[in-house]
């Protein structure tokens, strides 16, 4: 499973005017973190920059442009949907928690499992039928809490990275 890291990076564009931007990188650690987003961040930016702050998320999925990047295995890849309703030109990042409910037989309580995801797309409503194409299959039930803007402009996958 990828460690994902919430990197703000701020700088001062060509106007000087200050900006503030967040982005999503896997990392082992938070030093490789930072390591990869710089290196990322010198091919972006032609002037001086800093990391403001390294923040752990627990995503677990990322689902960008017709594909889904942190699947738990081969199997999960086949029962996911194409995500059909999302274009490829898509340029926000929602945060989206969905909670996964099952019945506990030994106790016969309901169970609640909550995962976070970060979807691509283009708005909302975009983003919750994007997220709805991808939980297709699923045999669980499941009840998505919330679809928010995440405020990431990028995310970078390190393909290093098990």
């Amino acid at each position: 499973m990828k460690t994902w890291f919430k990197i703000t990076v701020k700088y001062k564009n060509s106007n000087d005017k200050k900006l503030s931007e967040n982005y999503l990188i896997n990392a082992v650690n938070f030093i490789d973190a930072e390591t990869l987003i710089t290196k990322e961040m010198t091919k972006i930016l032609s002037g001086v920059f800093y990391i403001a702050k390294i923040q752990k998320k627990n995503y677990s999925d990322i689902i960008k442009a017709n594909y889904s990047i942190n699947l738990v295995d081969s199997e999960a890849k086949k029962i996911f949907g194409s995500n059909r309703n999302q274009s490829q030109d898509a340029d926000k990042w929602f945060d989206c928690k969905v909670t996964f409910l099952s019945f506990d037989e030994n106790t016969g309580r309901e169970r609640k499992a909550n995962t976070m995801m970060l979807v691509n797309a283009n708005s909302v409503n975009s983003a919750h039928d994007t997220l709805m194409d991808s939980l297709t299959g699923i045999v669980s039930d499941y009840v998505i809490e919330k679809v928010a803007d995440s405020k990431i402009i990028d995310v970078f996958i390190n393909e290093n990275e098990d």
